[in-house]
């Protein structure tokens, strides 16, 4: 598969949950972010199901980034965000056998 840099046009972040002291004694759960890198976002389904007796979209996407050590999520519990849109992490898979990039299945809307 060919893939060009110049499409990775996106700033996206990596983020994980952090646990920060609250000044009391006690501490905090927040999203923290740990990478910032270049990527291509795109949309690879959606659709709309009910939920709860409610409409609610239900898009997924495919987010490419170049392999760098830095750049691998830590594990699937992190979420990826673009702009003010948050992205659940659903898999994560190499593009080619040399590894140059990282294809990252992920999810719309995730619960903060």
């Amino acid at each position: 598969m060919e893939f060009k840099v110049a499409e990775l046009r996106h700033r996206v972040e990596f983020q994980s949950l952090a646990s920060l002291p609250d000044g009391q004694g006690g501490s905090t759960l927040t999203w923290a972010t740990y990478q910032e890198c270049w990527a291509k976002l795109e949309p690879s389904s959606g659709g709309e199901r009910v939920f709860a007796q409610k409409l609610q979209d239900d898009y997924d996407h495919t987010v490419t980034i170049r392999n760098t050590l830095d750049h691998v999520p830590q594990k699937a519990a992190d979420r990826i965000k673009f702009g003010n849109r948050l992205f659940q992490i659903k898999s994560i898979q190499f593009l080619d056998e040399r590894k140059w990039f990282i294809k990252i299945k992920v999810k719309e809307g995730v619960a903060s």
